[in-house]
Formats: C-alpha cells, structure tokens, sequence
C-alpha cells in the first residue's frame, strides 16, 4: 500500500507541475516584448518600412478614390474635388441649358458644349494602355521592389500636384465658347494628366506592397527553399525579426496574412471600380454626343435602323440583313418603303441574288386593303405591307420594329391568295404577306418632335448618371451634411 501510494503522490505533483508549466508557458508567451498580441498587431509592430508603405497606400487612397468617399470633407487636392471642377459642374451646367432651350442656335451651342466635355473626358477618363509593369520579389524584403514603390509614389505626388493648373486649361477651353472645336489649342494641348493612368500607378503600388507580403509570409512558413534563406532565418531572422519582435514565425505569418488580406488588397477593389467607372463614362459620353448629333433622325444608325429577315426560297433559309443608318423621314412613309425596295435592289445587284421582298404603304380606299383581306372599317388605316412570291419571316432581333408598326417579336409571313387579269385571263396570284400591326403616324413633323424629345430625355439622363458616377452623389451628400451642421 506504501508504494502504491507513494506512486500515487508521485503522479499528482508531476500532473499538477506540468499544469503549472504549461500555465507558465502560456503566461510568458502571452508577455510579448512589445506588450501587444499578434490579434491587436499592425505593421509597425513587424516593419516600421511596411509600416510607411501603408500609410503611403493608405494617404493615396483618400485622395485618388472617388467612388467610395466617407469623408465629410471634399479636399482641393482630391480627385474627387477634381472630377467636380472639371466634369460634374459642366454636365449640371449642360443639363439645364438643355431645360432651357435645344432648339435653333441653342442646339448649337449645347452639341459644342457637350462636344468639349467629351473630348476633355478622352484626356482625362479614357482607358489607357500604358500599364506599369512590376516584378515580384525575388528574395526577402527585396530592395528593387521598395524603390519600384517609392518611384510610383514619387511620381504620382507630381501627377496629382498638376490637378489644379489642368482644372485652370478645362476653364479655359469652355470660356472660348466655340462651336467648334480646336484640339491643336494651346489649353488642349496642355492637359497631361489621366486619371486612368494614375490609378494604374496607384494599383502597381498596391501590388508591390501586396507580393513583398506574400513573400515575407512564405518564407516565415518555411514555403520559401534555398540556402540564403535558410542562413537568413537561422541569423537575422531568429535574432532581430523573430525574436526581437516576441512573435514566432508563425504569429508573423499569421499577422501578416491578416494585414494583407483585410487592409492592403481591400484598397484594390475601389480603385478598380473607378477605373471601370471612368472607362464607362467616357463611353457614354462619346455615345450622348453620337445621339446629340443625330437628333433630327427618328431612325438612327446603330440604334434602331436594323432589319433582319428570312427567306425560304426551294426549302432553303436566306438571311438579309439591311442597315437603313440615319434616316429623317422628311418626307413621308413611302420614302421609307422606296428606301427599303432600294435596298433590296442594291443586294440583288452585289450578291447576284434573286429576293423579291417588296415593301408597300397601304392606306384607306387603297385598293390592297381588300386584295389582303385588310380592315376596310378603319378610315386611319396607314400601315406596311410585305410581300413575297415565297415565304419570309421577321426576326424579332431587328431594332427598326417599333418604328414601322410593330411589336418587338418574329413575324411570319401569311398566305394570300388573290385573283388579277392578264391578257383578259384571269389567274391566282399567291403571295406571302407580313401586315404591320399599328398604324404609322402620318404627322412626320410631330413624329420627329415626339422623337427629338424622347432622345433628348434619354440624352439628359446618360449625363446626370455620368455626373453621379464620377462624384456628384458623394458631394451632395458632404454638401447635405455641411448644411444640416450650418442649421443645427
């Protein structure tokens, strides 16, 4: 019993040490030299050059992002502050001078106002192809790619340090009030800076300090082969990075991973939408100047000048297509119908085909009402008819379909069978026909109003949504904010 229970005292005061080991250990690991836990670090408690890395992406960030702003401040040197100045001020301006007045010569002087928005837009927001190239860290805390860094940032400081002398060019140009406009002029000329381009640096910066971290969590983990790295680790990197800090490579790895992913690459996601906003934009732009241009045409080109058929001729299927581009109708309908048969023509004679699709305009008394067995009741009746020796349809793809008369659907051909006279015979003419559903406006002159009107709507919207992409909301609501304090 005296061994037994001897052993088993043995046995509870080697427990009760190990536990109290452990609790030491525990103890001491938790006292690190910098008195903050690998949970609560930052950069500085790693790298005070990481640490200035951050704080460089992080003062850019503030002041290249537009998009995402949560300042209560626009400052001067934002480029928030200079898509305002340059952009959202000019396109307020625009849409209300279109509220005013789009007729005559006030037409003429909003297309030249618009046209020097786009073309300042084609300076500054266009999509540019000149990438910066960086090169991934090749050995730990690789000095090429700290001095990459530190060159972008240089060089974007000068970029940004330009912002205010172009806002003076852009004033300049509208001042000239032109109706046309000059791109050899000396304020033109002078614009060299491009927001696109800016936030490429900007990005390539984010990148560098995102693959120097990759590393640097790669070699703590040992996932990094060599012998300069491992004579690395076993010196500087257990005596004054690891051990020095209080963290093991672990905790450092652990710290950095967390550091990169939930700060440094959250910073990439903005910066890429402001890209793509910018892209859009000056797209859109060049598309609401296209349209200001073609406001007379109620059928547009690239629009909705589009008609798409099939042909059955011997069981086999023929697709023509035909592109009216910008048409006016100033006349009347028929204009229309010709301009089709023309068309018909003109691919026949090219394609050595044999269609024989013909477009007709059939009104009230018109003796094709009864022929097609058509609403003889209708004293509006104003509508197209097609016609072919051989079945047609078409295609619910054509973007002409609303401004012919019909839904935007397929449409296939319907058999008729009428009787004609020839040579004092009489015979069964057989015809495929497509009867468009709606009558047409006779009005052609309020048809184009109607047109002009919608189009100029449509025109006013892309430009107020260009504005609330590139900052107009964000500066409202700093605006909003300003004046609720002011009445408080």
């Amino acid at each position: 019993m005296g061994i037994v229970a001897s052993a088993a005292v043995y046995t509870a005061v080697t427990t009760a040490a190990a536990i109290v080991t452990n609790q030491a250990a525990k103890f001491v690991k938790k006292n690190y030299v910098n008195g903050v836990s690998p949970e609560n670090a930052t950069f500085k408690h790693i790298s005070s050059e990481y640490q200035k890395m951050f704080d460089k992406l992080v003062s850019l960030y503030e002041i290249i992002n537009f998009v995402v702003n949560n300042s209560n401040v626009v400052e001067n040197n934002s480029i928030l502050h200079f898509l305002n100045k340059v952009f959202i001020e000019h396109l307020n301006t625009l849409c209300n001078n279109i509220d005013q007045s789009n007729t005559g010569s006030c037409r003429i002087r909003n297309k030249a106002y618009l046209e020097r928005i786009k073309m300042i837009g084609k300076k500054f927001l266009k999509e540019s192809n000149n990438n910066v190239n960086t090169d991934k860290p090749t050995c730990f805390r690789d000095t090429k790619c700290f001095k990459k860094f530190d060159e972008l940032g240089s060089n974007l400081k000068e970029e940004l340090e330009k912002l205010a002398k172009n806002i003076a060019l852009v004033k300049n140009i509208h001042n000239t009030n032109s109706v046309t406009f000059d791109e050899n002029s000396n304020f033109y000329r002078g614009i060299d800076i491009n927001l696109y381009e800016m936030s490429n640096k900007f990005l390539s910066m984010q990148k560098i300090f995102s693959d120097l971290l990759e590393y640097d969590i790669k070699y703590h983990r040992y996932e990094i082969k060599g012998w300069q790295n491992r004579i690395l680790r076993n010196t500087r990197g257990h005596v004054s990075w690891a051990s020095n800090s209080g963290y093991s490579f672990k905790e450092v790895a652990e710290i950095l991973e967390r550091l990169k992913e939930n700060t440094v690459d959250r910073l990439r996601g903005s910066i890429e939408l402001n890209k793509e906003t910018m892209n859009t934009s000056y797209n859109t732009l060049t598309k609401c100047l296209y349209d200001f241009k073609n406001l007379n045409y109620v059928i547009k080109e690239s629009f909705n000048d589009k008609l798409h058929l099939k042909c059955y001729i011997d069981n086999n299927e023929k697709t023509i297509n035909i592109d009216f581009g910008n048409l006016g109708l100033e006349h009347n309908w028929h204009s229309f119908a010709n301009k089709f048969n023309d068309k018909i023509s003109e691919i026949n004679s090219n394609l050595e085909t044999n269609y024989d699709i013909e477009l007709i305009v059939v009104s009230t008394g018109d003796d094709n009402i009864v022929r097609y067995g058509l609403d003889q009741d209708d004293n509006n009746f104003l509508r197209f008819v097609f016609k072919s020796r051989n079945r047609f349809c078409i295609s619910d793809i054509s973007t002409i379909l609303y401004e012919i008369g019909f839904q935007q659907q397929t449409y296939i051909s319907i058999e008729k069978k009428w009787e004609q006279e020839v040579n004092q015979q009489s015979e069964i003419v057989t015809e495929y026909v497509i009867v468009s559903e709606n009558n047409l406006n006779p009005d052609l002159g309020n048809l184009r109003m109607t047109s002009i009107e919608n189009s100029t709507r449509k025109i006013k919207q892309d430009l107020a949504d260009i504005g609330n992409e590139l900052g107009n909301k964000a500066i409202q609501r700093v605006y909003n904010l300003h004046s609720q304090a002011a009445n408080q």
